[in-house]
C-alpha cells in the first residue's frame, strides 16, 4: 500500500468538502477545516500566520466544525447551519493552497467562480473577495468591515 503524502491529503480533502457542499454541507465544512488547519500550519510562524490566525479566531472560523469533531454532551445542538458557514474556509484554503506554489484543481476553480454569499459591505463578504483575489497576507483589511 503506498503512503499519502499529506498534499495530496489536503486536495483531497478540499476538492471533497467542494463537491459535497451543496448536498452535505455539515460534512463539508468539517473537510474543509481539516484541510485548512493543515495549510495554516505549514505556514509557520511568520506576519501571513497571525494574520490568519486573527481572521480564524475573529470570525469563529472552527466554531461548526469543533462542535462536530468533540464528543462532549451527546445531546447538545449545533443552533445553525447553512453551505455559507464553510465558504470562508474553503476560500481561504483554496488561497493558502496557491500561496504554497499548489496549482488549483478544476474543482477549486469551480469553486473560485461561485458567487459571494454574503452581504456586501461586511466582514465575511470583504474577507471571501479578499481570499479569492489577494495575497492572504492582506486578508486582515476586512476585519475592519462592520460584522454581519
Amino acid at each position: 500500500m503506498a503512503g499519502i503524502k499529506k498534499l495530496d491529503a489536503v486536495r483531497r480533502q478540499l476538492d471533497r468538502a467542494i463537491i459535497l457542499l451543496d448536498t452535505d454541507d455539515l460534512s463539508a465544512h468539517t473537510l474543509a477545516w481539516s484541510a485548512f488547519n493543515v495549510l495554516f500550519e505549514m505556514l509557520g510562524s511568520d506576519a501571513t500566520r497571525a494574520v490568519v490566525k486573527e481572521v480564524k479566531r475573529t470570525l469563529q472560523l472552527g466554531k461548526v466544525p469543533v462542535f462536530l469533531k468533540h464528543a462532549g454532551d451527546p445531546n447538545a445542538i449545533l443552533p445553525q447551519h447553512s453551505p455559507q458557514t464553510a465558504y470562508l474556509t474553503i476560500a481561504i484554503a483554496i488561497r493558502l493552497w496557491e500561496e504554497r506554489g499548489q496549482k488549483p484543481t478544476d474543482t477549486m476553480c469551480e469553486f473560485g467562480k461561485r458567487p459571494n454569499p454574503y452581504e456586501l459591505g461586511y466582514r465575511h463578504s470583504a474577507i471571501f473577495e479578499a481570499a479569492r483575489h489577494e495575497p492572504i497576507s492582506e486578508l486582515g483589511k476586512g476585519l475592519s468591515k462592520p460584522s454581519t
